[in-house]
């Protein structure tokens, strides 16, 4: 006995799908006199139909391989419109829309604040608003974003006035400009951890906590 291939029987039933809804539409259009914005409407869905039966046919045509590769292309960018979005949260002091976007159990790792520990969203939410305290007017600029798997990187510029008390410094008035990077893990269409680090002798020395680099210009 020979079987049917997936694709063929997958047509064949579009196409009878396509028969069936086109005698319906007839059918009903003899007995009932449409309005002309009716009519446009119906042209519209003949042919909305007539796309999903063609893009059925051609999804259903692409090997397994060819599918998977659109799905992933498709999660990697929605994990990086993701990370714009969670930039743009902070940038605007829109701590709350993080709840959309950042697990319960988030986690951040940073080499530069050693002393600081986040482990969840509730305390990442405390260390931005700390943040904010000692930064009013700070910002962060995206300037690459790219990505593979599960994972986004970025690198970023950081600046802002310290008005408010850093660790052991007091405030200095100075302004601070500095590039930082990080690579973001999302999990289940959240940000689940973030690996951060930068210069911190570098910004420290630009608020005047310590010495300035020799051979530094002004």
């Amino acid at each position: 006995m020979i079987k049917a291939q997936p694709c063929r029987v997958l047509c064949q039933i579009e196409d009878s799908c396509a028969i069936i809804a086109g005698q319906a539409v007839q059918s009903a259009g003899s007995r009932v006199k449409y309005h002309p914005l009716t009519d446009a409407r119906d042209s519209e869905w003949r042919a909305g139909f007539q796309n999903s039966l063609v893009k059925n046919r051609a999804d259903s045509r692409r090997s397994p391989t060819e599918r998977r590769t659109i799905a992933m292309h498709a999660t990697i960018e929605e994990n990086k419109n993701l990370v714009r979005r969670f930039g743009e949260a902070i940038n605007t002091r829109q701590f709350h829309l993080l709840d959309e976007m950042v697990a319960r159990d988030f986690k951040r790792h940073c080499q530069a604040t050693p002393e600081i520990n986040v482990g969840s969203l509730k305390e990442f939410k405390e260390f931005l608003k700390r943040d904010s305290a000692t930064f009013p007017d700070s910002s962060q600029t995206l300037k690459l974003i790219v990505a593979e798997g599960d994972l986004v990187a970025i690198w970023v510029t950081y600046e802002g006035t310290q008005r408010g008390h850093l660790g052991p410094f007091p405030p200095s008035g100075k302004r601070v400009h500095l590039d930082f990077g990080a690579v973001i893990r999302v999990d289940n269409g959240k940000i689940a951890e973030m690996w951060v680090t930068w210069d911190n002798m570098a910004a420290l020395a630009q608020l005047g906590h310590l010495p300035e680099f020799p051979g530094k210009t002004s």
